[in-house]
C-alpha cells in the first residue's frame, strides 16, 4: 500500500515539474520570438502607438488612371491628405497625374515594375529602386520621397534595407480595407469600421471603382465614430516612428 502511494506521489510531482517546464519553455520560447520579431520589423512601419481617433489613408497605384480623377475629387471634397505609393512604369507613363499627386498628396516608392521583390536577384532589387527614382525625377523634378512598399505587402530585407539607405521609411498597414470583396457597401463600411483603431495606417486600391463607392460613406462613418484621417508625414511628427 505504501509502495503504491509512493509511487502516486512520483507520478504527480512528475506531472507538476512536466507541467512547469512546459509553462517555462512557452515564456521563454514567445520571449525569443518576440526579440525576433522586433528585430525585423524595428525599422517597418505598420501602425502609430497612439490612443487618439486618427487614421493614415494611404493608396497604391500600379496601372491606368482609371478612377483616380474621381478618387481625387472624394480626397480634394474631405480634405483628406493621404500617401499613394507609385510605381516608376505608372509615372512614366502618366507624368501628368504624377505631377498632381505630387502637388496635393504624399508620394511613396512602390517599386519601378511592381514585382515579387524576394523573386529578384540582387542585382534586380536595386534596379527597381534606381528605375523608380529615375521615372519620378524626370516626372517630376524635384520631389522627395521618404516612404517605401513593397509590392504585393512582401517583405524583402534586402529592400528593406535599401530604402533605409535612401531615406525612404519602409511603411506597411494595419488596416486592409478589401473594399472588392464586400457583398455591399454597408458591409464594407461595417467590416473596415470593425478593424479600424487608433493609429491605423489603411490601404486602398487607388484604381478601384468600389474605392471611389465606398470612400465618401466610409469618411462620413469614421468622422461619426469620432475619428480623424489625417497624413503619414503629420502622424509621424506627432506620435514618432510608430510600431
Amino acid at each position: 500500500m505504501f509502495y503504491h502511494v509512493r509511487v502516486k506521489k512520483k507520478l504527480l510531482y512528475a506531472l507538476v515539474l512536466i507541467i512547469l517546464f512546459l509553462i517555462l519553455a512557452c515564456l521563454i520560447n514567445d520571449q525569443i520570438l518576440q526579440h525576433v520579431f522586433q528585430a525585423l520589423s524595428g525599422d517597418i512601419l505598420y501602425c502609430f502607438d497612439t490612443r487618439e481617433k486618427v487614421l493614415v489613408f494611404t493608396f497604391e497605384v500600379s496601372t491606368g488612371e482609371d478612377y483616380l480623377e474621381e478618387l481625387l475629387d472624394v480626397l480634394g471634397r474631405h480634405a483628406i491628405r493621404a500617401t499613394f505609393f507609385i510605381t516608376g512604369h505608372w509615372v512614366s507613363e502618366n507624368p501628368g497625374f504624377a505631377r498632381r499627386l505630387a502637388a496635393r498628396h504624399e508620394l511613396g516608392n512602390h517599386s519601378y515594375s511592381h514585382p515579387r521583390l524576394e523573386e529578384l536577384r540582387d542585382g534586380e532589387v536595386v534596379q527597381e529602386f534606381a528605375g523608380f527614382q529615375e521615372a519620378l525625377e524626370e516626372a517630376v523634378p524635384g520631389t522627395e520621397v521618404h516612404y517605401f512598399r513593397p509590392p504585393y505587402g512582401d517583405f524583402d530585407e534586402r529592400a528593406q534595407s535599401l530604402a533605409l539607405e535612401r531615406g525612404q521609411l519602409p511603411v506597411m498597414w494595419s488596416i486592409e480595407s478589401r473594399d472588392w470583396t464586400a457583398a455591399s457597401l454597408d458591409r464594407y463600411i461595417q467590416d473596415f469600421l470593425k478593424k479600424a483603431h487608433p493609429g491605423g495606417i489603411a490601404v486602398f486600391r487607388a484604381a478601384s471603382e468600389e474605392t471611389v463607392m465606398a470612400l465618401p460613406l466610409l469618411i462620413q462613418a469614421l468622422w461619426k465614430e469620432g475619428y480623424s484621417i489625417i497624413s503619414l508625414e503629420r502622424a509621424l511628427q506627432e506620435y514618432g516612428g510608430g510600431i
